[in-house]
């Protein structure tokens, strides 16, 4: 999975638990935080031959109805012989290997931050060399957690596979990134609040935006209004758009049409010898995973 830099991976505090700031539900005009954090600092004890339970709750810190779209794992173990250790992660029925009989007789997994399991990782757990300061590609991987809802509990097992030595576990944490947190293109706007989630453009729309330039004209033969709406970058921007027509006034202008630019961006509108000042508005304009298709307003049109 994609490596997500912990905030506060190196903090080790004298405390059973630390969650990191609760983020709230995303709102459609900003940017959100994606990532979730929880560290537990329990020092579980591992058995000479027995197990090591710990435990973290992520209902409290995750929204109602995401998905695991990634997930990264930090663990701070001491051992009096770590390759005699089976590390496993466990959710939902489904069970994940990090690593088993690794280390030999090296006595850490992590220093004063943990060491992180990522399936982005370049390097593999069962390769590295302890006491793993850094981050490594668990022996399963993690994309078996993917597409769960993430709010319940999540379990850590440490297994002594042999007999003696025992240990302790003092950090485990997870990093997890749902659904909603994702940002296709990056340009800070989440996928299912972007118009236009493949495509870089501006917050709050998150589509590109696209300069547009409308005409207007009267033909006095067939006795219609006739213009053209184009984009020199998005010709879906011109094809099927609306067009209104105004009357220039004194006090407000009065709306005489609406209608809309065929697949070439032309436009027509009957009217019999108008007399007056005239102008064509092209409204701005989404188009979902395409554009924002600009205002565009013509040169006054004298009759």
């Amino acid at each position: 999975m994609k490596r997500l830099l912990p905030p506060c991976a190196a903090l080790l505090v004298a405390c059973a638990s630390v969650v990191l700031p609760v983020v709230g539900p995303p709102t459609a005009s900003a940017a959100v935080s994606c990532v979730f954090n929880r560290h537990e600092y329990p020092s579980a004890s591992i058995p000479d031959q027995g197990t090591a339970t710990t435990t973290i709750d992520l209902a409290p810190l995750i929204p109602a109805g995401e998905k695991v779209v990634d997930l990264d794992v930090g663990v701070r173990i001491d051992h009096g012989f770590i390759g005699d250790l089976a590390i496993s992660l466990e959710y939902a029925g489904e069970k994940v290997d990090l690593s088993s009989g690794n280390g030999g007789s090296e006595h850490s997994y992590g220093g004063t931050a943990p060491a992180l399991f990522d399936d982005a990782a370049a390097e593999p757990i069962t390769s590295a060399t302890p006491p793993y300061l850094g981050t490594y590609r668990p022996e399963e991987s993690l994309d078996a957690f993917d597409d769960l809802n993430p709010r319940g509990v999540w379990t850590l097992r440490v297994a002594d596979q042999a007999a003696g030595d025992s240990g302790a576990v003092y950090t485990f944490a997870l990093f997890v990134t749902t659904d909603y947190c994702e940002d296709t293109d990056k340009d800070g706007l989440k996928d299912p609040y972007d118009q236009c989630p493949t495509v870089k453009g501006p917050v709050p729309g998150g589509c590109p935006a696209r300069n547009r330039v409308v005409t207007l004209g009267y033909n006095a033969t067939v006795k219609e209004f006739r213009g053209k709406l184009s984009s020199s970058t998005e010709t879906r921007c011109a094809a099927g758009q609306p067009v209104r027509i105004y009357r220039a006034l004194s006090g407000a202008d009065q709306l005489i049409s609406r209608t809309r630019t065929d697949g070439t961006g032309v436009y027509k509108v009957p009217r019999v010898n108008p007399l007056g000042t005239y102008y064509a508005v092209a409204p701005k304009n989404y188009l979902e995973g395409v554009a924002t298709c600009s205002r565009a307003q013509s040169a006054n049109l004298v009759r």
